[in-house]
């Protein structure tokens, strides 16, 4: 069978499954789980546009008010965040690389600035004056500009809600969708939303299949699709820099069902799209060998590290062309398997890498590459500590690196080990090390340990604000623990404050394990917001934070119970968000001890 042919049998596929869609509109709801009467044909009239894709008409008042920011992104002049809590750039470095902040990202890397993590769009004091041209925005699976506000859910599709009332929240039209959402840009009246999906015609064993659309917001009776892209290939990550869209695909080798041929290859594919009003328009496309782990996004460049033979690599792709031109400049090897976006940095023209190797018990290695020229990267400098141990958390601020590494002891005694050496170690370490190091980055050539700090437990996502360290993760018990460290004197680190999060023992997971965009700090409302992944027990702790030069306190205010996982929390103006797959809550939360549900919006039955 032809590419046009199965393409022809996906449309009449498509086609029907829409229709029973269109035919079950799911109702929104009050808080109380009644139907809510005004809006219960909000979700028909679902259609194809142009006959090509869908689009959606659902009724909504006329005179709805969906005033949003006039450039959509940015106000230089007075330093008010945009809603949806797109950022600014200093310098070049993003929280990828520890500066400024990017959509929601969160951290600062001097520590001296506030930030606006995870979404918390209104908070946070902006540094100084930046180039907007290369601005950097990341997605996410919502977007809010104050008065509207889309979801990107995988019952419905994309969602519209008119917020500006968070109180009074209604959904104003969807665009459902057979695709697997993944996340999604908004600026101005336009977003982009990135979506998979697995080959399902059973012809194309192994296939994976993206695709990012441009739809229309504007009309609140409406969402249009304008424009679509279509890519082999599962979404790794993808940034808008500037005016140009960079979108990371890992493909694979997969099979022909019929004649058992492979087709494709391993590979990362880096494509650069421009999305306006006009629609999408392709710019480039260059291709990586291997398999993609992490990517880190700065101004000028991508950096993409891939599994190698002996450890990771680590690829220079070259996106300072405003037009979107890419270019592989060059690569380096990093000792050990570099796992995610904070294990990377690209500063003054050093890049440095976080990387730990599982073999003999495991290292942690910290490696620096003068990148002035990125065809041929040179080694300047090298670390390797934490013997043994697992390798967790990392940020980088200025020139301070803060990681945080975990020793896990064997629940029996070392055969023919050396006693006396084996009780030292247990004396020091019963249950397991948490140690925070804090190493100087100041001289490339020569990575310097300054301080180690021992504590039960160990953190699985840090963010730096006035030189205090906020984490989420572990305690040795398997229970979720959200700390506070002070690491103003990187000689002595030391934890100020410290909270178990109640659940089941070595069943509670938070969900920054997976996707760090779930954790959430509201720095003017002293609070931090942590879902929590228990079995059959989901749940988003709400806790209250104070602290000073010289301590920080901990207190758990309230526990949100949630039928399935929580996936975001995040400010409705003066209200919570608290987003699932299968609804959204809108909470008063004046008093975190007593937070009340005001309004919930059902996307499943």
């Amino acid at each position: 069978m032809n590419g046009k042919r199965r393409d022809g049998w996906r449309m009449v596929l498509g086609l029907l499954l829409l229709a029973a869609l269109a035919a079950c509109g799911e109702p929104a709801t009050d808080s109380d789980g009644a139907l809510d009467g005004d809006h219960a044909d909000e979700l028909d009239g679902d259609a194809f546009a142009d006959g090509d894709y869908y689009s959606s008409d659902g009724d909504a008042p006329a005179d709805n008010d969906s005033s949003s920011w006039e450039d959509g992104d940015y106000r230089p002049t007075d330093g008010d965040f945009p809603a949806d809590g797109d950022g600014w750039v200093v310098d070049g470095d993003t929280p990828d690389g520890d500066q400024g902040w990017v959509d929601g990202d969160g951290e600062n890397a001097s520590g001296e600035n506030d930030a606006a993590p995870d979404g918390d769009a209104t908070e946070g004091v902006p540094v100084d004056p930046v180039d907007i041209e290369r601005l950097i925005r990341e997605a996410d699976i919502y977007k809010y500009d104050g008065a509207r506000l889309l979801v990107l859910n995988p019952h419905l599709g994309l969602v519209r809600i008119d917020a500006a009332d968070p109180a009074r929240a209604t959904v104003t039209g969807r665009m459902p969708m057979l695709e697997r959402p993944n996340s999604m840009y908004m600026r101005d009246d336009l977003a982009v939303l990135l979506v998979e999906w697995d080959d399902d015609t059973m012809l194309e064993e192994g296939r994976a299949i993206s695709q990012v659309m441009l739809v229309d917001v504007a009309d609140e009776r409406s969402l249009a699709l304008l424009d679509l892209r279509r890519f082999d290939g599962r979404i790794v990550d993808t940034r808008w820099v500037g005016e140009i869209i960079y979108v990371f695909l890992s493909e694979s080798v997969w099979i022909d069902a019929l004649t058992g041929e492979q087709h494709g290859e391993d590979r990362i594919r880096v494509v650069s799209l421009r999305a306006d009003a006009e629609g999408l328009r392709d710019i480039e496309a260059l291709d990586i060998p291997g398999e993609g782990l992490a990517v880190t996004v700065t101004p000028e460049a991508a950096l993409v590290s891939t599994p190698g033979p002996d450890g990771s690599l680590i690829h220079y792709v070259d996106i300072a062309d405003p037009d979107g031109a890419l270019a592989r400049r060059g690569s380096v090897t990093a000792s050990g398997e570099v796992r995610d976006r904070y294990k990377m940095r690209l500063k003054d023209g050093v890049l440095t890498a976080v990387s730990h190797s599982a073999f003999a018990g495991g290292t942690t290695f910290v490696e620096t590459w003068d990148a002035a020229v990125p065809e041929s990267m040179a080694s300047l400098g090298f670390l390797d500590f934490a013997a043994g141990e697992e390798l967790h958390a990392t940020i980088f601020s200025g020139d301070m690196l803060y990681a945080v590494t975990y020793l896990r002891l064997p629940e029996e005694p070392i055969e023919d080990g050396d006693i006396e050496e084996e009780e030292e170690w247990r004396d020091e370490c019963w249950d397991g090390c948490d140690p925070l190091w804090t190493i100087d980055l100041s001289d490339p050539a020569d990575p310097a340990l300054l301080g180690e700090l021992i504590i039960p437990g160990w953190s699985e996502h840090m963010v730096l604000h006035d030189r205090k360290l906020f984490t989420v993760g572990y305690s040795d018990t398997w229970e979720t623990k959200a700390a506070i460290f002070d690491v103003a004197d990187p000689m002595r680190p030391r934890e100020d404050a410290s909270l178990i999060i109640p659940g089941r023992v070595d069943q509670s997971d938070p969900d920054a394990l997976y996707d760090f965009k779930s954790f959430t700090i509201l720095w003017t409302r002293k609070l931090m917001l942590v879902p929590v992944h228990t079995p059959g027990d989901e749940r988003t702790a709400l806790i209250a934070f104070d602290y000073s030069a010289d301590s920080a306190s901990l207190t758990l205010a309230s526990t949100l119970p949630a039928f399935e996982a929580v996936r975001r929390t995040f400010m409705l103006q003066t209200y919570l968000g608290i987003l699932a797959d299968s609804q959204l809550d809108v909470l008063e939360i004046a008093n975190p001890s007593a937070p009340r549900v005001v309004r919930t919006i059902a996307f499943a039955p």
